[in-house]
């Protein structure tokens, strides 16, 4: 289907179900050339990470999907193929529930030296 397009051929993983029936097929026929997987669409970060794996057995670039950046950029940042995450007004919309949060500098989004993701929620957004 890739011969003759002018055009990336994009596998955004968007549900653990779907992925599974589709997205790994596809994959292994040589049908995308970038897997983008959002870790709050397709089981959390364990199953971004799998997509990972499998995304670069095949030689296929990944970048994590956009919507909640905070939670994918562990999984990018530790990614051999990791290099691009995905920004997008929908996580601006959530930002002021952030007490600490990763923040861009000089046009990249840094990895923050703080544990677990790297961010925490205000007390008002906690429930305490």
């Amino acid at each position: 289907m890739q011969d003759g397009y002018p055009f990336i051929f994009q596998g955004r993983a968007n549900g653990a179900l779907y992925w599974g029936q589709f997205g790994k097929v596809k994959l292994s026929a040589g049908a995308f050339d970038i897997v983008q997987p959002d870790a709050t669409k397709v089981g959390g970060l364990s199953e971004m990470r799998r997509i990972g794996w499998l995304a670069e057995a095949h030689g296929v670039p990944v970048t994590g999907a956009g919507g909640f950046e905070a939670a994918n950029l562990p999984v990018m940042a530790g990614h051999a193929h990791g290099g691009m995450l995905e920004v997008h007004g929908a996580h601006v919309a959530i930002k002021a529930r952030f007490a600490t949060h990763p923040e861009f500098k000089d046009g990249k989004l840094h990895v923050p030296d703080a544990p677990g993701l790297g961010f925490s929620l205000k007390c008002a957004f906690r429930g305490t």
